[in-house]
């Protein structure tokens, strides 16, 4: 019986990809699924490409090169496990994933988080800051008494264990950036249970040349950033969840694009609006035009009442 199916999106780091594999225990109760998009055949050896160890690691190689969000979803066609793990190519686990997988198999939790930590991707030995939000986030969960809300910024699907059958049939937005924004939202608006675990076995790289480390920097990604949060923060909101975590990245995000995007600006408002942020606040906040309209509008006001009086 395969308990655990641990997806795995790759493109052009073979070396990762083989680091990431060897870290993953042996076992005839978890299934690998590697799936390849669109890699460049100079970069990668198809004909030594990969080295399987066991029966159940399951390579598919993609031509259409749609992103993450798309090999994660080729995936999950394939998923047969009780549970789903995402890890990203250029990531490891640690071995304490042999442990993790013994004790949760029979766990009531829908969703189980662990803490993430990361390295760089070139020098293991050196420590990055790219999980600090994450674990962040379960800090103010644990101090908030276990408040779900919190955990609905943690949109990466990784460094978490999910239930198979809490999401069959929600796939992952098929997007150049943040492909995985509304299904880790749609996961645990699903969730009836959720557990919080202070073990950590996903390990986290950075690397110069991976789309995080150029944060908001290429053509299109912060327009495409901010669209997958709006829609997240949407579904949220929808199924009558605390989204009130989420409400400041909104502001933030929307006053990014004022000049910039005008169409997500305007859906940024409405947002904002929906729930109890005014469209002036939102100028004052970021020009001040609310004030200087509020005060022009007293001045006109009390010309008005003088010219009333005569």
């Amino acid at each position: 019986m395969i308990n655990y199916s641990i997806i795995i999106p790759h493109k052009n780091t073979p070396n990762y990809l083989l680091r990431c594999l060897d870290s993953i225990p042996l076992r005839d109760d978890v299934q690998v699924i590697v799936v390849d998009d669109n890699s460049n055949p100079e970069k990668v050896d198809f004909g030594h490409f990969p080295q399987w160890k066991g029966k159940h690691y399951e390579y598919y190689l993609t031509k259409e090169g749609r992103g993450a969000g798309f090999a994660r979803n080729i995936g999950l066609e394939h998923a047969v496990g009780k549970w789903l793990l995402f890890a990203d190519a250029d990531d490891f686990m640690l071995p304490v994933i042999n442990n993790i997988f013994d004790e949760y198999v029979d766990s009531d939790a829908d969703i189980i988080f662990f803490r993430p930590k990361a390295v760089m991707a070139e020098d293991v030995s050196k420590p990055s800051n790219r999980t600090d939000y994450l674990n962040a986030i379960v800090d103010d969960y644990v101090k908030n008494g276990n408040a779900v809300r919190y955990l609905y910024n943690w949109l990466c699907p990784w460094s978490k264990i999910i239930r198979h059958e809490l999401v069959r049939g929600v796939k992952f937005e098929e997007i150049r950036y943040s492909n995985d924004n509304v299904y880790s939202v749609t996961a645990l608006c699903h969730a009836q249970t959720v557990s919080v675990c202070d073990t950590t076995f996903y390990v986290a790289t950075r690397s110069n040349d991976s789309l995080t480390s150029k944060y908001m920097s290429r053509e299109g990604e912060m327009e495409c950033r901010i669209g997958a949060y709006f829609r997240a923060f949407s579904i949220v909101k929808s199924q009558g969840k605390d989204c009130s975590c989420m409400v400041e990245p909104i502001k933030y995000y929307t006053q990014m694009m004022h000049y910039r995007n005008w169409q997500l600006y305007i859906e940024g408002l409405r947002l904002c609006n929906s729930v109890g942020i005014g469209t002036w606040q939102m100028l004052r906040e970021k020009y001040g035009y609310a004030r200087r309209f509020d005060r022009w509008k007293g001045y006109v006001n009390t010309y008005l009442h003088i010219m009333m009086q005569k």
